[in-house]
């Protein structure tokens, strides 16, 4: 196994600056795009898929062996559909060797590792080079401008962010602060909160702070909010709470937003794949950006699932 620590490097002003453009570029077109018809996010999905397969094939070593084992090539894959031609990465291979997964357009100290939770007892590391941080914080507002719409501020409101200690998140996030050249009177104002902390010893920091955002865990939040209800109204100037990582309970989310009027929201990521879906406010279900993490659900039997039927998201 090849030991790989990568430390991200300093990269020049002039390539922050083109990064930063790209990344105010994509911000601009991206509130709309969940809302738009089937067929222009499907060309959207199609064209980024060629794309990729296209610079794995050149410049990532699995996947280029791979193809070549299997007797393809970038022609062979134009659609969703066609990805199910490779097999499925298992957490073990990750695990057992992340560098060959790397783009080997990148020297090594460039990256920046993110290292999963582990909540299914089998974490992981991943990693992501300088100029994907900025261009996904871009297509991060498909999520953010809802948010800032439900919450009444379209820039400069306060979030709190209520995450683990050396949360992957939060390292990204500070990496994108880094690599960024926006100013901050553009940028959300966000303090980050141990979850480490009991609700009852949070929540008087939490109201002296006054967020109009609040992000966590969904068991975090359920937790929080448990708190608050057994003691009175609080969180008076909070009008939106954002959760992923795990579940919230229908009950609690309903109280929350009935009695304490503040809207929750779900989305869905992983470490590998951070933006798979978000919930809007009239909660039928999961807005899924198939354009930036084409899914399927596959069945115990290891085929894809029917309509209707649980299985696992890939």
């Amino acid at each position: 196994m090849r030991m790989l620590l990568p430390v991200p490097r300093t990269v020049s002003r002039r390539a922050r600056a083109l990064w930063t453009a790209r990344m105010v570029f994509e911000a601009a077109r991206q509130p709309r795009f969940p809302f738009l018809p089937e067929a222009a996010i499907r060309q959207s999905q199609e064209r980024r898929i060629r794309a990729t397969v296209t610079y794995a094939h050149a410049h990532v070593p699995y996947y280029r062996e791979t193809m070549r084992r299997l007797l393809l090539g970038p022609a062979d894959f134009r659609s969703a559909a066609d990805l199910a031609r490779l097999p499925v990465i298992e957490r073990e291979q990750l695990q057992r060797d992340p560098e060959y997964f790397l783009s080997e357009r990148w020297p090594v100290n460039a990256y920046l590792a993110l290292r999963s939770g582990g909540t299914t007892g089998a974490p992981v590391t991943v990693f992501r080079d300088p100029p994907s941080l900025l261009i996904e914080a871009g297509q991060r507002e498909r999520l953010r401008s809802l948010v800032a719409r439900l919450a009444g501020r379209r820039v400069r409101y306060r979030e709190a962010a209520i995450m683990p200690e050396d949360s992957s998140v939060m390292n990204a996030v500070n990496a994108l602060a880094r690599q960024s050249l926006l100013p901050t009177s553009v940028r959300v104002q966000r303090r980050t909160f141990s979850m480490l902390r009991a609700p009852s010893e949070l929540l008087p920091e939490l109201e002296q702070y006054q967020p109009r955002v609040i992000s966590s865990y969904g068991s975090y939040l359920e937790a929080l909010f448990t708190h608050v209800r057994g003691r009175g109204h609080a969180l008076r100037v909070t009008r939106v709470a954002t959760y992923g990582g795990d579940g919230f309970s229908s009950r609690t989310r309903s109280w929350v937003q009935d009695e304490l009027g503040i809207e929750v929201l779900g989305s869905y990521n992983a470490i590998e794949a951070p933006q798979i879906g978000f919930e809007c406010e009239h909660h039928q279900g999961y807005h899924l950006n198939v354009d930036l993490c084409p899914v399927r659900l596959i069945g115990a039997d290891g085929h894809q699932a029917v309509d209707g039927a649980e299985g696992e998201v890939v």
